[in-house]
Order: structure tokens, then C-alpha cells, then sequence
């Protein structure tokens, strides 16, 4: 681990290589969102993505509504693509944690729109859902074809075009069309945690994917490989709360590869309060989770129990950022119990 003041730090190096070194884990960064957008749109972007030219018109002024709404969404960027785009449309993603019961991964809706019918698709969607049935034509038959975001968005932070596009092209070039996979690769804006760069996102699983750089994208992919060598690189799932995601994590190492096709739900109990919702926790001492299972098929069903404890902080920055401090936690026991 690496200890340092600001003063000694320099904030230009390259964010990425110094968290791989600060002992920065990038555990329980996964972002809890009740609504995920991906929108296509050429480049370029600017730092904001929703603020760039290239968006249609009309989106930026419902994502203000939106927000005044205090709706749960993050809006993204998709870069069109030869083998996926088409003229005069755009494709757009949504993806919806479930509210209720346990999951495996998100609610998908694609859509394929004209440029002009993507700010009331928006719209609808988040602000008036009564109304998306005039939207329906626009729908695509293929929820169960994954959706690969590789963050490149180098006008937000260098290391995202640096490390992020060679694997972008890697997946693009070598991945994208074998049929078994099932499976398209975008080039994304900014997701956040670029200091986890190579970030991807696995949709609509809602996985998300730290520092997979070129020599683990198989493994990710295909769902194989040693898991414990893949563990710096299980940023976490995004239907989960921060502490939730250090705990599915445990288990996936535990329980292998198949526990991703699990259906889960996780609870957080800080201070004896319950939270059933995803929870992002800040300056707490630990807490306990329970993240309740079942398999696809209904022959495995049970819950784990966990508890967890601050692990101290550690240092982040570079890309022009100054130094800062990340709170750490660390599962100290876990059980798991059968119903």
C-alpha cells in the first residue's frame, strides 16, 4: 500500500497505474442506479456527455426535468458502430434494477428511434411511462443479447482512451461476432471510476468490470478461468449496495462461475438499520449484509450472512485529479444457510 501527502503527490501521472499500486480495491464502486441509459451519439463529447452537439435535441432539457424529479438514472453515451448502426436512427438501451423479489440482472428495452423521437422516448421512460406504448414499434426482440460498454471517453479522463480503447478493440475484433456470445461491444462515456480503467460494463447482467486489461477479457467474456486471479478486476454488481458487492464478490469466489446465473437480493444493517434499497455507505465502521439466493432452476435456495469492517483508506488521483482517499472494507466472516 502506498502512503503519501499532497504535496508529494503528482498529479499527472496516469490515474489507472497509480491505483494499481496504492492498493486501491475497486470493490463495492459499481453504481446503484434504478435507471441505466445508454444513448447513442457520434463524437465527439464533450466533458458532459448529455451537453455534446451530437445528442439529439431535446434530451438534455428532459434530463433537467429529470433531475429536478429526483428520478434515480444515469444517462450514457454509445458511439455508433458500422456493423450496428443505422441512418438517421439511434439505439437506445434502458436498463431497470427490479424493484422486487430476487434478480439476475436488469429489466432490458432496446429501441432503435429516429433521431427526432429520442428526447419523447427519454421522456417517457423516465417521466411518463403511461406513454410508452407509442414507443412500442421502435422495440427490439433481443433482451437476451448482452450488451459490452468499454469506457472510452478521453475528454473526461485520459486513461479511459488509453487503456480503455485497445480493449474495446480487442473485444470488437476478436469477440463481438462469435455467435456463442450473443453479444455487441460499444464504446461508452464516462462511467465512472476511471481510475479503474480498463472499465467495462456487462449488460444486462449490470456486472461491472475494473482494470480488464486485454489479457482477461476472456475469462470476463466466457465466464472461466482461476476466480481468484479475477479478483482485482470485480469492481461489483450494480443491483447491489456498496457492501453487498464486497460480499457477492466473496461468494462468486466461493461458490464459482455459476453464481452469477443465481438469482440474489441483498439487505444492509448498519447501526441496526435495515436498508432493502442499494446503499452507498460513507465513514461507517462496518456492517452486516444478507444476500438471499436461488438457482435458475429452483434446486439451490438459501441466503448468506456476512459481517464487514472498515479497512482503513487509501490514496487515488493522477489525470490532473489531486490526491485522494478511498474507505476500503473487508468481509471478516460469512456463512451460508440452506432453506
Amino acid at each position: 500500500m502506498v502512503t503519501l501527502n499532497e504535496a508529494e503527490f503528482d498529479i499527472a501521472q496516469k490515474c489507472s497505474l497509480f491505483s494499481r499500486i496504492s492498493g486501491d480495491d475497486s470493490i463495492g464502486q459499481a453504481r446503484s442506479y434504478m435507471h441505466q441509459i445508454f444513448l447513442e451519439a457520434p463524437a465527439p463529447w464533450v466533458f458532459n456527455f448529455v451537453e455534446s452537439d451530437t445528442v439529439p435535441a431535446g434530451v438534455a432539457d428532459v434530463m433537467t426535468e429529470v433531475a429536478e424529479a429526483n428520478v434515480d438514472v444515469n444517462l450514457l453515451g454509445a458511439l455508433p458502430d458500422d456493423a450496428y448502426s443505422q441512418d438517421g436512427m439511434r439505439h437506445l438501451f434502458y436498463f431497470k434494477r427490479p424493484e422486487e423479489g430476487l434478480f439476475s440482472g436488469t429489466e432490458k428495452k432496446h429501441y432503435v428511434l429516429p433521431v427526432a423521437e429520442v428526447a419523447g422516448a427519454v421522456r417517457a421512460i423516465l417521466l411518463e411511462r403511461d406513454t410508452m406504448d407509442q414507443f412500442a414499434q421502435y422495440l427490439q426482440d433481443d433482451e437476451d443479447t448482452r450488451e459490452m460498454f468499454v469506457c472510452t471517453h478521453g475528454a473526461r479522463d485520459a486513461c479511459c482512451a488509453t487503456f480503455g480503447y485497445p480493449v474495446f478493440k480487442k473485444i470488437r475484433d476478436e469477440y463481438a461476432d462469435r455467435p456463442e456470445l450473443n453479444m455487441r461491444v460499444w464504446r461508452t462515456s464516462h462511467t465512472g471510476g476511471h481510475r479503474f480503467a480498463p472499465t467495462v460494463l456487462d449488460y444486462p447482467e449490470g456486472r461491472y468490470w475494473a482494470r480488464l486489461d486485454e489479457g482477461w477479457v476472456e475469462s470476463a467474456l466466457y465466464h472461466k478461468g482461476p476466480l481468484e486471479a479475477m479478483r482485482p478486476h470485480i469492481r461489483g454488481l450494480s443491483g447491489l449496495g456498496r457492501l453487498e458487492q464486497v460480499v457477492d464478490r466473496e461468494i462468486l469466489l466461493r461458490e464459482g462461475w455459476g453464481w452469477i446465473d443465481y438469482r440474489k437480493r441483498g439487505q444492509t444493517t448498519i447501526d441496526g438499520v435495515t436498508n432493502t434499497d442499494p446503499l452507498w455507505v460513507m465513514n461507517v465502521d462496518g456492517g452486516d449484509v444478507r444476500i438471499d439466493f436461488e438457482a435458475a432452476d429452483g434446486s439451490d435456495k438459501g441466503h448468506y450472512n456476512a459481517h464487514l469492517v472498515y479497512d482503513g483508506v487509501v490514496p487515488f488521483g493522477g489525470c490532473g485529479k489531486k490526491l485522494g482517499f478511498e474507505q476500503q472494507y473487508r468481509v471478516t466472516s460469512m456463512e451460508r444457510v440452506s432453506d
